[in-house]
């Protein structure tokens, strides 16, 4: 069914930017305060970057945290495309009372595994640390930025990303509900649960880091490091 002239007007607004227009048609468009067109606008305007638009949105009453396990924070923190969500969208967020302990995945979760380390730092500002475990697989940011998966998309700034965690305080020896340490991750541990007979590396000079912070692998792991330091992967 095609939607109402008016539906589409807020939707083209919060798609190019029109924070004026957006109001106006907000107070008479009484579809609009249904939730799911509350979010549904609020979710364009922040993924196209549209500043001024989402500001508005927020304004008029958009809850950020409608969604408990798909906020808007999550999920433009969650960018696999590699185009990073602007960091002042974040921080409005953040401004507006967008809780960053909430989300599938996390936010900081997700902005540690594509290298997004801007959005990183607004995120730390208000959870105060780098260790937030998201419920049920229990990593934490350093795991993620360590995980092998999608590693060439990201490369330069999730090393970049590893040694900011670990300056502000991340957790070497924390396992994941699977018992991985982040040097287990780094080793390929995301890739070893579904086949331990193909594994992939972190870069050398991530693995090298780690192992000079203190980062130490578990058991399972321990032979494929001294195997990489035999063979002078890592140093």
């Amino acid at each position: 069914m095609e939607k109402e002239p008016q539906q589409r007007n807020l939707r083209a607004c919060a798609r190019h930017g029109d924070a004026a227009l957006i109001r106006r048609l907000a107070a008479e468009n009484a579809r609009f305060k249904g939730a799911a067109e509350q979010q549904g606008l609020l979710h364009i305007a922040c993924q196209r970057g549209n500043l001024e638009t989402a500001k508005a949105l927020l304004e008029l009453g958009v809850d950020p945290n409608k969604r408990k396990q798909c906020t808007i924070l999550s999920t433009i923190c969650n960018s696999w495309r590699g185009a990073s969500p602007k960091v002042e969208i974040v921080s409005l967020l953040l401004q507006f009372n967008a809780d960053p302990r909430i989300g599938n995945p996390l936010p900081l979760n997700s902005c540690a595994a594509c290298g997004f380390l801007d959005c990183a730092k607004a995120l730390y500002t208000k959870l105060n640390t780098v260790n937030q475990r998201q419920p049920g697989s229990w990593k934490t940011p350093l795991m993620c930025a360590c995980e092998v998966r999608n590693w060439a998309r990201f490369e330069g700034s999730r090393l970049e990303m590893i040694r900011w965690l670990v300056v502000n305080g991340a957790d070497l020896p924390m396992q994941s509900s699977c018992g991985f340490t982040p040097m287990d991750f780094a080793l390929g541990a995301d890739s070893f649960s579904s086949d331990p007979t193909v594994l992939n590396f972190a870069p050398a000079e991530v693995i090298k880091f780690l192992h000079e912070v203190g980062a130490r692998p578990t058991e399972k792991f321990r032979p494929i490091l001294d195997q990489l330091i035999s063979r002078n992967f890592v140093f």
